[in-house]
């Protein structure tokens, strides 16, 4: 039986393609063995847990906290986290919603509650006051957001709106926690 040249060249050269090809696969399952004992020698570290509430704090100098506390309930479900394209989308729409409220309603609340509390706030502390206001807010209202009830992926209006009210509320609370926390080292700073 005659077999062409070319056919026998072409069998040589699939043999040694196939030569390398179960090389690399013994190879490939060495290293896979090698990891996987690796592995088993030294599994990955267990995660490391924070409890910020034994956190000590030794003063308290001007930062304004308008969080919820963990024992307080929200005014609305919570159920599933957004995907991140809609979370921006929703935190975008409540930050627009909430900005003109601290530019204008939350000045005249700082005024209102610094007069109520017989004290004299100057423009730096007052600018200070908003500063953190502006600063903790996206990060409240990502919070907010991720912890929202979502219905196929989708927050209902009536729900965000009661949102942009809760954190109105939150603020003024806020800003009124504040102030009396002035008011107090003001009593201290004028007593000594």
């Amino acid at each position: 039986m005659y077999v062409h040249p070319y056919l026998l060249e072409k069998l040589a050269s699939l043999e040694q393609q196939l030569h390398v090809q179960n090389q690399l696969v013994t190879e490939l399952s060495e290293k896979i063995d090698h990891l996987q004992k690796k592995q088993l020698e030294h599994p990955p570290p267990a995660p490391i847990e924070y409890n910020f509430e034994q956190l000590k704090i030794e003063t308290l100098e001007g930062t304004l906290n308008i969080g919820v506390p963990s024992t307080q309930t929200l005014p609305f479900d919570q159920i599933d986290l957004p995907d991140q394209e809609q979370a921006n989308y929703y935190e975008k729409l409540l930050l627009d919603q909430l900005q003109p409220h601290i530019h204008q309603q939350v000045p005249q609340e700082i005024r209102k509650q610094a007069h109520s509390q017989e004290i004299v706030l100057t423009d730096e502390q007052m600018q200070l006051v908003l500063q953190d206001l502006r600063r903790q807010l996206p990060e409240r209202v990502n919070h907010y957001i991720n912890n929202m009830d979502q219905r196929n992926g989708a927050i209902e209006l009536e729900a965000l709106q009661k949102l942009v009210v809760h954190i109105k509320k939150e603020i003024n609370q806020g800003v009124a926690h504040h102030i009396s926390h002035i008011k107090e080292h003001y009593n201290e700073d004028n007593e000594s």
